[in-house]
């Protein structure tokens, strides 16, 4: 036996699931780096707890809206001049100083090339 149901109630239960999906299930959210001398390369050594920090912000809101949080942004989409997406400026105050060499930490904490 089929239940039948009245047209205004499926189109409320529908209205009901559809509000449910918001644009955050929608976007694919990105962090963004605070980039004080605008030459497209974010701060140097982003702050862990400040990445941590605004991923649960975002998504404890889910609104796909863009969080902050020290030198950390993140969001559904670019938050502007002075962010860029990817981190590690030599000099964030200097847009003239880049650097195109890799530096790491060995097993026993020298710096390398």
């Amino acid at each position: 036996m089929f239940l039948v149901l009245p047209r205004c109630l499926i189109f409320a239960l529908l209205c009901l699931v559809l509000s449910s999906h918001t644009l955050y299930s929608q976007c694919s959210p990105s962090l963004y780096y605070r980039d004080n001398d605008g030459d497209g390369i974010g701060i140097k050594s982003p702050n862990s707890d400040d990445i941590s920090r605004v991923i649960t912000d975002f998504n404890d809101a889910r609104t796909g809206n863009t969080t902050y949080s020290g030198d950390i942004a993140y969001g559904c989409s670019h938050p502007g001049s002075g962010w860029a997406s990817s981190p590690g400026d030599c000099n964030d105050n200097d847009p003239n100083a880049q650097s195109t060499v890799t530096w790491f930490t060995d097993s026993d904490g020298e710096v390398m090339l």
